[in-house]
């Protein structure tokens, strides 16, 4: 699902706000809105994972062989890259957990992790504003957007009925 970390870079960013402006006693519901915002990044995961098998076939297709060494000399050119992308595959595993599920720390955390090169596309215009570049922009149709509704409602109606969501108490 390749529209999972845009929606949620805007919608994390709406509903962190939102819960800045609600009043104390509705503030659990606000909650339980960005504990099924975190978990869809469990799809983006699988997204993300499912891209890595295909770079790991076309590498065995041209006759490149993926050795743990190799990986972790790659890992060693570049270490912010590494640690991004690793924390970027970890860090939705925490949001399975029921008290870290809401938890606003990493959310603002997964945040910039997601956004990380548009927070490095601003620093660079304004660090060298007479240097221009061509970025890669994908394209969302309203099928992107509609399979991600579908996606975050399916996920509150199961967290709903699992009783995993912050304002159900037990």
């Amino acid at each position: 699902m390749p529209f999972v970390d845009a929606a949620y870079g805007y919608l994390a960013l709406v509903f962190l706000l939102a819960m800045l402006l609600e009043r104390k006693d509705t503030i659990s519901y606000g909650k339980s809105l960005l504990a099924a915002l975190n978990i869809t990044l469990l799809f983006f995961v699988v997204y993300k994972c499912l891209n890595y098998y295909h770079l790991y076939k076309m590498a065995q297709i041209f006759g490149v062989s993926i050795t743990f060494d190799g990986i972790l000399k790659l890992m060693s050119t570049n270490k912010w890259e590494a640690f991004k992308n690793i924390a970027v595959l970890l860090l939705p595993f925490l949001f399975l957990l029921k008290k870290l599920s809401a938890n606003v720390w990493l959310t603002i955390m997964a945040l910039v992790l997601f956004k990380w090169a548009v927070i490095e596309r601003l620093y660079q215009k304004m660090a060298y504003p007479n240097i221009t570049k061509n970025y890669y922009q994908p394209e969302y149709s309203v099928f992107h957007v509609l399979n991600y509704g579908c996606l975050f409602i399916a996920i509150y109606a199961l967290l709903f009925l699992l009783k995993r969501l912050p304002h159900q108490a037990k």
